[in-house]
């Protein structure tokens, strides 16, 4: 997901565990629309989304049948070797809520943790 020219983020979607079964037979790009609540989860500056207690932490939510979105910030994982900053991360996490805001229901509760 680009969140400023020439800056990417790494971003996983984790599907509430009620849509598993559907997805496996269809594309769930459309799944944040769904109704389930959605966690955006934004973890800090230190390490990175695949920490293991953080890969716990979606599994809960998931089995409470939330989506779980969670991001690198620049310089971090997958995301751009660009250097963070105050504004940069901002940008960043700015950019990830944008996105799932624009694909998510009006209607959708939205946490921002």
């Amino acid at each position: 997901l680009s969140s400023q020219p020439g800056v990417t983020v790494g971003v996983w979607h984790i599907l509430p565990a009620s849509s598993q079964a559907s997805c496996a037979q269809h594309s769930c790009y459309d799944q944040l629309g769904s109704g389930q609540p959605v966690v955006l989860y934004l973890h800090g500056n230190t390490a990175h989304r695949a920490a293991p207690q953080r890969v716990e932490l979606y599994q809960v939510l998931r089995d409470l049948d939330y989506h779980v979105i969670t991001m690198d910030y620049r310089g971090f994982a997958d995301s751009s070797h660009a250097a963070p900053s105050v504004t940069g991360v901002v940008a960043d996490a700015r950019a990830v809520y944008d996105w799932v805001v624009a694909r998510s229901g009006q209607d959708t509760q939205l946490i921002v943790w």
